[in-house]
């Protein structure tokens, strides 16, 4: 190939555009940045082998996915496959990728360790989430387990009980269930937050939540006013109030409680 001319690109002063001659007329051959027009003497006339085509595009490769990873890093941390993921969809030749990501981690650019670390203490002050469900979030993007544990020791056994203990008491001030049935959400909403039952037993006694009788029945009220209508024009007498009976005794109301109800509002004759 035979270089026809060279320009410089209108949206990127940085790159230019060869051209080679063919039957006469210019034709649009390939880019390259300035680096790539000083390392292989780049200039009008100029003929070019197959073998040092290749060599420009692989040269041009390797310092688009460098600048590539400039790019990508200055927006927050990545770890080292992140940024791998990121080069090959962008099309970037496997060698130009590897070379990329060596002279990120030489700079220190990419340390996954730093990553792992700053990644776990930025969930533990800004988000609820346990150490199971940190945990997959660092594997996502590509961190191992034993650095994933490693960055974990910071979320001690006491800060996850604080957390556990502020869910608890946050969800207390408006929560509308009977008492074991509101343990019950808060136990399943800490194991889905990915903390362990451990955690939540300890979090739970220190959350001190002792049921007072007067709220709990005047949970127990509410929700037994809405059986109550929905059963009353179905059923009757001794019917209408065992299906009450058995409907609040799933919402887990105490039997006592229930008889109160029962005695107060559902003839049983």
């Amino acid at each position: 190939m035979k270089v026809a001319k060279i320009t410089t690109q209108q949206k990127n002063s940085q790159r230019y555009n060869i051209f080679s001659e063919e039957q006469g007329k210019d034709k649009y051959a390939f880019s390259v940045d300035e680096s790539a027009i000083v390392e292989f003497g780049l200039k009008k006339g100029l003929e070019l082998s197959d073998t040092e085509l290749e060599a420009i595009e692989a040269f041009d490769q390797k310092r688009r996915a460098w600048n590539a990873v400039l790019h990508y890093l200055s927006f927050s941390m990545r770890t080292k496959w992140q940024v791998e993921q990121y080069l090959l969809e962008k099309e970037y030749a496997p060698a130009a990728v590897e070379e990329a990501v060596n002279r990120a981690l030489d700079y220190k650019f990419l340390d996954d360790a730093a990553f792992a670390e700053a990644f776990v203490r930025t969930k533990i002050n800004t988000t609820d989430k346990g150490p199971k469900i940190i945990t997959g979030d660092l594997r996502q993007k590509g961190i191992g387990p034993d650095l994933a544990e490693k960055a974990l020791l910071q979320f001690t056994k006491e800060r996850q009980i604080d957390k556990g203990v502020k869910i608890i008491q946050k969800k207390a001030d408006r929560q509308k269930d009977a008492h074991t049935i509101f343990k019950k959400k808060m136990m399943d909403a800490l194991r889905q937050k990915g903390y362990d039952t451990e955690i939540f037993t300890i979090a739970w006694e220190e959350a001190a939540i002792v049921p007072d009788e007067e709220e709990e029945w005047e949970r127990l009220e509410a929700h037994g006013d809405k059986i109550l209508r929905k059963w009353e024009k179905k059923a009757e007498g001794r019917t209408l109030q065992q299906k009450v009976k058995e409907q609040l005794y799933r919402k887990g109301f105490n039997m006592q409680l229930i008889q109160r109800f029962l005695d107060q509002k559902v003839s049983g004759e």
